[in-house]
């Protein structure tokens, strides 16, 4: 009995999938993911015309067929790890300014200025249902949805990690300049 490499591709996916996600580049994933891809071998799935991808190496990797009326999807990496948001409560309350950053920032009022807050020390993208989870980690009531519409309002101050699409959630990060606005108002309501 021959053997099915479709079938077994199937099976190696989630050991696949968990060793690319494994890298936070995108371009690293998918070229993780090729490797692996090139190291199962050639397929029987390959049509007499060559069809497929080629892969780094110049190799034709073959698309897999469809049964009738089933589609074919090209399994991808999520975009990016997920942010560890425990690590970013706690690196927030263990700061000896902690104290004042909780009365004059976290319980006011402008959600805005908790999100920025929460960007700037986050250092790197997030989500907004990440950031929720951080403000909750801080013991604020917060939900996705608001998160999310004042990102929206401020759009102007974030950089987004593409175009919103089903199933792939955005990414975002303060843009230099608001960046810096937030690093001098920050000094400026701490002082």
């Amino acid at each position: 009995m021959a053997s099915d490499p479709f079938g077994d591709l199937l099976r190696q996916m989630p050991s696949i999938a968990k060793a690319v996600n494994a890298f936070t580049s995108e371009s690293v994933q998918q070229e993780a993911f090729r490797a692996f891809l090139d190291a199962l071998g050639p397929s029987s799935a390959e049509s007499d015309e060559g069809q497929g991808r080629k892969s780094a190496q110049g190799k034709t990797i073959p698309s897999p067929k469809a049964r009738k009326g089933e589609k074919t999807e090209v399994p991808r990496a999520e975009p990016a790890k997920r942010v560890p948001t425990t690590e970013i409560v706690n690196t927030m309350k263990q700061r000896d300014d902690f104290k004042s950053i909780s009365d004059k920032v976290l319980h006011k009022r402008d959600v805005w200025n908790k999100i920025r807050l929460v960007l700037y020390f986050a250092g790197g993208p997030m989500t907004s249902r990440e950031i929720a989870s951080v403000l909750n980690g801080l013991e604020l009531k917060t939900d996705q949805p608001a998160v999310s519409n004042k990102l929206k309002q401020h759009h102007a101050d974030v950089i987004a990690s593409g175009v919103r699409k089903k199933g792939l959630p955005t990414r975002y990060k303060l843009s230099a300049p608001a960046r810096n606005d937030t690093q001098t108002w920050l000094n400026e309501t701490l002082k």
